[in-house]
């Protein structure tokens, strides 16, 4: 049997370490840790060729990767986005290959919808230049749809089960990535707040939506699963994830996280159901005690300041921030009226009013997702998001009903609170809402096409 050496010499040392030590003092002068982390990344990918190549769609799981950097909030391009947007500059380039030589998989009404989709995102690019949108703006829209662009080498790929399987894994490390980050940020929130009221505003209003998959896939997982092992972890999990999504004090999510475990609540069997009631009597007496445990003297200030948010739910006269989203709607809502066949096209601005500032600003960001697809694609676009997310909650439901497979639970869960959620927060102004939706209709398709 052969043996190869493994011994290097100094030279050699010495040809690896000084280009390594310079690149890293580099990124760190230049981007600080970031510039560290994103090298770190780099390094990673390169190590990670080999392996990648033996899985086919390797690319689109390695763009998943660098899809969870890009879910931070900071504003601007940051360094560690850069290797998310050039993946989506070729996975563009790719889908325009498969479009231009017809070898898209066009089987279904999901594939022709998500084909339009496609079609209408250059559209409201140039739309929005006509309307007199800055380029930047314009273009920079683009990224809240990156995700579509996934949906058709998802269709080809996810027919194969080791690359569903690390697929699958992305999407835990994504949802642990954005849980453990939430958490840290909160606790260092309260650890600079110097007044009571200041803890009692504490929030970490970042990817609600994920928080709310996290908290509808372990429920799903926990409400169906033969694993008792399984069934308690996931149970916690679904706990953690909840106060995670309590503490962003985000309303809006909360009432999508109550109407995704409703939904799961309806849609899952007998035994499920059980398994639900007796995990929400749980939440109540062990909830309560790791509270205390977590925040000791400032639990009393963290429940009034949510008892505050709950009560203001159903105040929308008295809330400001209830209002000006109400006011932003209405004059949203009266331009549709001048133009609601061809739309505006992205980033074309409109002038609202800040009531609690009181003075007026021009945005292109609209917070109701309906009227946000109806403004920058008109009539076409939203129908389009409307049918994608009616169809996934029927063929999610159908999937389940037949294959008794978590996924599908959760799915219907999500969907249906992000139809609630869209009235307030867009769901289609978010990188995560569409790239979820994108996700759940290929994995849908594919799956379904083996039982049929």
């Amino acid at each position: 049997m052969a043996v190869t050496s493994l011994n290097i010499n100094l030279r050699e040392v010495g040809f690896l370490s000084v280009p390594l030590c310079l690149a890293l003092i580099l990124a760190y002068h230049f981007f600080g840790f970031i510039g560290l982390a994103a090298l770190l990344i780099l390094g990673i990918c390169i190590l990670a060729l080999p392996v990648l190549q033996s899985i086919k769609g390797s690319f689109i799981l390695l763009y998943f990767v660098s899809a969870i950097f890009f879910l931070d909030t900071y504003e601007g391009i940051q360094p560690i986005e850069l290797p998310f947007l050039g993946l989506s500059l070729l996975l563009l380039f790719y889908v325009i290959y498969k479009f231009l030589t017809g070898s898209l998989k066009l089987e279904n009404t999901l594939d022709y919808l998500f084909l339009l989709l496609h079609l209408l995102i250059p559209y409201a690019v140039i739309l929005g230049k006509i309307n007199g949108a800055a380029t930047y703006t314009a273009f920079g829209e683009v990224t809240y749809f990156l995700g579509i662009f996934t949906y058709f080498p998802l269709r080809e790929y996810l027919e194969d089960e080791r690359f569903k399987k690390v697929l699958g894994y992305i999407l835990i490390i994504t949802l642990a990535f954005v849980l453990i980050r939430n958490f840290i940020y909160y606790r260092q929130i309260l650890a600079q707040a110097l007044l009571p009221w200041q803890a009692e505003n504490a929030r970490v209003a970042a990817n609600e939506l994920i928080v709310v998959i996290g908290c509808s896939l372990t429920l799903a997982t926990a409400s169906i699963t033969e694993s008792k092992r399984l069934q308690i972890i996931s149970t916690g999990l679904f706990m953690v994830f909840l106060v995670s999504l309590v503490l962003t004090q985000s309303r809006g999510y909360w009432v999508a996280g109550f109407m995704s475990v409703i939904v799961i609540f309806l849609v899952v069997n007998k035994k499920g159901k059980l398994r639900i009631i007796l995990t929400a009597f749980s939440l109540l007496s062990i909830g309560f005690v790791l509270a205390s445990i977590l925040f000791v003297d400032l639990l009393d200030l963290i429940l009034n300041a949510l008892n505050e948010r709950l009560k203001s739910i159903g105040s929308v006269s008295k809330d400001n921030s209830l209002q000006d989203r109400w006011l932003e709607s209405k004059t949203v809502f009266n331009l549709i009226l001048q133009n609601p066949i061809a739309g505006y096209g992205f980033g074309t601005e409109f002038t609202r009013k800040r009531l609690f500032f009181d003075f007026f600003i021009k945005t292109s960001f609209i917070h109701n997702g309906y009227l946000g697809a109806f403004f920058k694609f008109g009539i076409l676009g939203f129908i389009s998001f409307l049918s994608v997310w009616f169809i996934i909650i029927k063929k999610s439901t159908r999937l389940y009903k037949v294959t008794h497979k978590i996924f599908p639970l959760a799915i219907v869960g999500v969907v249906s609170g992000m139809l609630l959620v869209n009235n307030t927060s867009s769901q289609i102004l978010i990188f995560e809402g569409v790239a979820f939706t994108t996700l759940a209709a290929a994995y849908l398709n594919t799956e379904l096409k083996k039982i049929d």
